[in-house]
Parts: C-alpha cells; sequence; structure tokens
C-alpha cells in the first residue's frame, strides 16, 4: 500500500502528477484493487510481491506472472518464487545458507515496551553491539515523539497516519487476495524471527546468569 500511496504523494512537478494520475488513476488502493484493469495498469501485484522478490534474489524464477488458477490474471510473484524467497529466509540444512540471513524483523516487532520483552531493536544490540549499542533506546524516543508515522515523501517520521486496511469488505479481500504471495512469505519472517527471539532470550538470560556468578 505504501508502494502505491508513494507514486501519488512523491516529489515531482505538478504536471506529471497530473500526467501520471490521468494515466493511472487517483483511485483508493482498496478500490482499485477491486478493479481488475487499475490493478494491472498499477502494478499492485508486483507491488504486493517485494518481500517475495527481494528474498527470492535473482534466479530466473523471481519474478512475477498472472496464475494459472486466477481469473483476474494480475500478476504476482510466482509460486517458485515463494518457495525460494522462503528457503533464502529459513536457511537450507543441506547448504551453507544456514545462518546466513542473520535477522529479519517484521516491522510491528521493532520495539515491544512489554518488561523483558526481546524485540528487533534488542536483538540487533544483542546481536551486533559494535553498531547498535543504544538502538532500543533511541527507537523508543522516536517512537515517542512521533508516534511511528512517516512521511513518504521524505522516509522521515512525520506524524502521518498509518495507512489502514479498507473498511470495504470487498476491497479488503481484493487486495489481500494480490498481496497473498507477499503475506506467505511475510509469515514466514515471523516464523524465523520468534524462533530468533527464543534463541536471544536465552542467551541473555545465560549471560546475565554468568555475570551474576563472576559477581558472586
Amino acid at each position: 500500500m505504501s508502494g502505491y500511496a508513494y507514486t501519488r504523494v512523491r516529489a515531482m512537478p505538478e504536471e506529471h502528477r497530473e500526467a501520471m494520475l490521468a494515466r493511472l488513476g487517483n483511485a483508493t488502493v482498496g478500490a482499485c484493487a477491486a478493479d481488475t484493469a487499475c490493478a494491472k495498469r498499477n502494478e499492485l501485484g508486483r507491488l504486493c510481491s517485494f518481500h517475495a522478490l527481494y528474498f527470492c534474489g535473482h534466479h530466473k524464477e523471481c519474478h512475477v506472472r498472472p496464475a494459472e488458477d486466477d481469473e483476474d490474471g494480475v500478476p504476482v510473484a510466482t509460486d517458485e518464487a515463494v518457495e525460494r524467497a522462503i528457503a533464502n529466509i529459513r536457511g537450507r540444512p543441506d547448504d551453507d545458507t544456514r545462518d546466513r540471513l542473520l535477522l529479519v524483523i517484521p516491522v510491528d516487532r521493532l520495539l515491544d515496551e512489554a518488561e523483558g520483552a526481546m524485540d528487533g531493536y534488542g536483538m540487533l544490540e544483542m546481536l551486533l553491539p559494535t553498531y547498535f549499542d543504544g538502538l532500543r533506546e533511541a527507537g523508543r524516543d522516536v517512537d515517542a515523539r512521533d508516534g511511528g508515522d512517516y512521511d513518504l515523501r521524505t522516509a522521515r517520521r512525520s506524524g502521518v497516519a498509518h495507512r489502514p486496511l479498507p473498511e470495504d469488505a470487498a476491497e479488503r479481500d481484493a487486495l489481500m487476495h494480490i498481496c497473498r504471495q507477499d503475506l506467505k512469505v511475510y509469515d514466514a519472517i515471523r516464523e524465523v524471527f520468534d524462533s530468533k527471539v527464543e534463541q536471544c532470550s536465552a542467551e541473555r538470560t545465560e549471560r546475565s546468569r554468568r555475570r551474576s556468578a563472576s559477581g558472586a
């Protein structure tokens, strides 16, 4: 959804914006998802496949095309692209890719204020303290100041509210259908993150135990 919005709000001469909107339209992302012609014209399937394509890499299967069983024919990430993406995220036990990917963090798990919680910021601090020491506190300060909102034009926090899913059920279902391949990848990301949380939480407990023992 942010990619769709960005093409409409990014800085550009007004005449270019008018020409772009004349070509692509200015419907809401939900209304566009529910309109096959609009979805194809705006490449919603590609915009909704960024996770799958990024983690898939440069293999020949890492592309979008209409699914054979999809009547709408909106090009989305291929099943092969999703499989490769998930394998790259999880790591393959039969080669050297396992643990090559340091960490994937769901955006809603960056900061968790619950007592003793292990969140994305804390995990980065723990895994790479040289680079990320103090990140969690800095993240908490920014989140408190700006409420987690970003200005799409500048990629800076700004007080612009998060864009919610469409309220209309048909539009929401249409958007989720187009984004279905990325949602599979996102589920894998959450699974890997939860596994890392367990590992890092156990390591943090062990470090604390060793410090207590050495202090005694």
